[in-house]
């Protein structure tokens, strides 16, 4: 695997490609605190299918720390520029978690993606949710790792015995929060903070054929949120995956991933 290092806007950011002419283009944007290593599953189960790219925009992954004060709207304007350079027409385009504000002000403003589909979907910051995110942004800058790591996973997962696996994931999960580097904290904070400024609008303009799901105990992204931010699209489908809550993709890899193809490749229809 070959990760790629390239420059939008000044910033740095990476990408994975596995090239297969004449198959649809797939973008794959990570979450806060997700690089492109972590997305192994997306990357073996969904690339055959695909000209495929796992894209760390700026801010991202394994990039260097991007202010707060540079917008989603900016990243999203990294993502063309993206596209731009490496002559792509039209995508399908697959967000995670926080990349899903970024994907919602690219697509709503243009005709090139095909098929959206969000993981996670986390438009914005409730209300209910900044104080805890607040808080766990100061963690991050403490110096504690494990403050930190217990505080963040504690936030995104259930302890609900249905989830496949849960001590273990949540124990590996843990084991690498601790090993994040201050440049990947000062990511999360400012990422946080750019997604507690951000409300998507003119969302009805997104008239491409939409996924959005979420794990069924997501603490974080719920169920009632992820339907919400469904409906207020005229072509989107929600869809719960049983048995998970926000990292859905170590707990439930397969039927995550079957989903999402299954969906990109229109066979849900």
């Amino acid at each position: 695997m070959t990760i790629k290092n390239i420059t939008l806007k000044t910033h740095d950011a990476r990408y994975l490609y596995i090239s297969n002419p004449g198959k649809p283009v797939l973008i794959v944007l990570p979450g806060n605190l997700q690089e492109i290593e972590s997305l192994a599953a997306f990357n073996e189960r969904l690339s055959p299918h695909f000209d495929y790219y796992a894209l760390e925009l700026p801010g991202v992954g394994m990039t260097k720390p991007l202010h707060a004060y540079y917008t989603i709207a900016y990243l999203a304007d990294c993502l063309k520029d993206f596209m731009h350079d490496q002559e792509l027409d039209a995508v399908h385009l697959l967000a995670c978690s926080y990349a899903t504000a970024i994907a919602l002000e690219f697509t709503k403003d243009t005709s090139q993606v095909t098929r959206l589909a969000i993981v996670g979907g986390m438009s914005h910051i409730p209300q209910d949710l900044i104080g805890d995110t607040l808080s766990i942004m100061s963690d991050s800058l403490s110096g504690n790792r494990d403050i930190f790591a217990e505080r963040v996973i504690k936030l995104l997962t259930s302890d609900n015995d249905l989830i496949p696996r849960r001590r273990a994931i949540q124990k590996a999960a843990k084991a690498k929060a601790k090993t994040y580097t201050d440049d990947q904290m000062w990511c999360f904070v400012s990422n946080s903070t750019r997604l507690m400024s951000y409300s998507p609008t003119n969302l009805e303009n997104i008239t491409c054929p939409t996924l959005c799901t979420t794990g069924e105990f997501d603490p974080y992204v719920t169920v009632k949120s992820c339907r919400a931010l469904s409906e207020l699209m005229p072509h989107s489908q929600f869809t719960m995956i049983p048995g998970a809550d926000h990292l859905c993709l170590l707990e439930k890899p397969k039927d995550t991933c079957d989903l999402i193809l299954n969906f990109l490749l229109n066979k849900n229809s």
